[in-house]
């Protein structure tokens, strides 16, 4: 079980970690989607934790998706 963490809150447990970021990046890029770009989310193996971020301020790169 992979611990999710929102701002440093736990809010619950995935037991499939790889398709929670899968989908949560595909809802993060789509064009419906319903999680503003400037969320990042990162995984982390050793702790066996997902932490998402979303406190303002938070610095962007320019990233550029090519197909």
């Amino acid at each position: 079980m992979t611990k999710i963490l929102i701002d440093g809150n736990w809010i619950g447990f995935t037991e499939s970690p790889i398709s929670f970021l899968r989908v949560f990046k595909e809802m993060r890029t789509s064009e419906v989607g319903n999680i503003p770009i400037e969320v990042s989310i990162n995984l982390d193996y050793v702790n066996k934790e997902i932490r998402i971020f979303t406190d303002a301020g938070r610095c962007m790169r320019p990233l550029f998706v090519v197909d």
